[in-house]
C-alpha cells in the first residue's frame, strides 16, 4: 500500500527567497551584493557616526514591517545599509578601545555561511549526526589544551552569560545531590538551597547575579569579594567571606574565579583560590 502525501504549496513571497538546489545563482547574487555593501562599510575611516542616540530614534520609522510592501533583494540591501550600517559601530577601527570585543576573523565568517545554509539542528543525533562528531571533538580538544583531564567534558554555548548560567546550574544541583541527596530537577527547592552561597570578585562579570536571579536563589546568594589594585580577588579576602558566611548558617557552593575580567583583562589567581575550601 502507498499513500500519496500533497506537497505543501509554498506561498509565491516566501517561495522565491527559499535556500534549496534551485537558487544557488540567486544566492551567490545575493551574496555579491551584501559584499559591495561590507566593502564600504569596513573602507570606512571613521569607526563611530557620532549621530545622537535621540536622532537615531528617527530610523524607526523606516524599519516598521510592512506586510503589504515588496522589496527585491538589492533593495532590501540598500535599505539595510542605509539603517543599520551606516550607523554601525566599527569594533575592528583600530581607535575603538571601548570593549574587549573579539576580531573577526575569516575562517568564522566562512563557517558561518556553512552554518547558516546548512541550518542544522544540534538538540538531537538524529538531526546533527556529524556537527555533534564536531563539537564532541573540539571539546576533547580544548580540555586537552588546558589539561583538564580525560574526564573533562563540556558544550558549545552561545556565549559567557549562558556558560556561567550552565556552571552555576550544575553547581547548585550538584551540591544538593551530593550533600542533601535532594533531586532539585525532580523535587523542586528546599529550605537548604535558600542558603547556598556563590563567591566571585567585585570585577566579575554581572551574569553571575544575573544567573543566580533565574536559578531562583536570587542577587543576595552572591557574594562578592574585594579585588586588589590589579582588580583580582584577593584570597584572604576570599577565606573571610567564606568564614562569615559559614557562621551566618549559610552554605557556600561555588567559587566562580574570573580568567580576564571584562573592564580589566585580569585573571584571579586561580591556582590559589582552587586551595581554598
Amino acid at each position: 500500500m502507498s499513500i500519496d502525501i500533497p506537497t505543501p504549496e509554498i506561498p509565491t513571497a516566501v517561495g522565491q527567497h527559499c535556500y534549496d538546489g534551485e537558487s544557488q545563482d540567486q544566492y551567490q547574487q545575493s551574496i555579491g551584493l551584501a559584499m559591495e555593501h561590507l566593502r564600504t562599510y569596513m573602507q570606512e575611516d571613521r569607526f563611530y557616526s557620532g549621530t545622537p542616540a535621540a536622532d537615531l530614534q528617527a530610523l524607526r520609522s523606516r524599519i516598521q514591517p510592512n506586510p503589504h510592501r515588496t522589496m527585491s533583494m538589492e533593495e532590501a540591501l540598500a535599505e539595510l545599509k542605509e539603517v543599520y550600517l551606516d550607523y554601525a559601530i566599527r569594533f575592528h577601527h583600530p581607535r575603538y578601545v571601548a570593549h574587549l570585543n573579539c576580531p573577526v576573523v575569516l575562517p568564522a565568517l566562512v563557517g558561518d555561511l556553512i552554518a547558516s545554509a546548512a541550518n542544522t539542528a544540534i538538540e538531537t543525533w538524529d538531526q546533527s549526526t556529524s556537527a555533534t562528531l564536531i563539537e564532541q571533538e573540539m571539546i576533547r580538544w580544548i580540555t586537552q589544551h588546558l589539561q583538564l583531564g580525560f574526564r573533562a567534558d563540556g558544550v558549545f554555548t552561545s556565549g559567557g552569560t549562558q556558560s556561567n548560567l550552565m556552571a552555576l546550574l550544575m553547581a547548585r544541583d550538584h551540591y544538593a545531590y551530593a550533600h542533601y541527596g535532594v533531586n532539585l530537577k525532580e523535587g523542586g527547592w528546599t529550605e537548604e538551597v535558600s542558603r547556598f552561597r556563590i563567591f566571585c570578585s567585585d570585577k566579575a562579570h554581572f551574569s553571575v547575579k544575573k544567573n543566580a536571579a533565574l536559578l531562583g536563589m536570587g542577587y543576595q546568594a552572591v557574594i562578592s569579594v574585594p579585588s586588589d589594585s590589579q582588580m583580582r580577588m584577593r584570597p584572604e579576602s576570599l577565606e573571610h567571606a567564606l568564614e562569615r558566611e559559614r557562621a551566618k548558617g549559610n552554605i557556600p557552593i561555588a567559587v566562580v574565579a574570573t580568567a580576564g575580567t571584562t573592564d580589566y583583562g585580569s585573571f584571579d589567581p586561580l591556582e590559589r583560590i582552587s586551595e581554598i575550601t
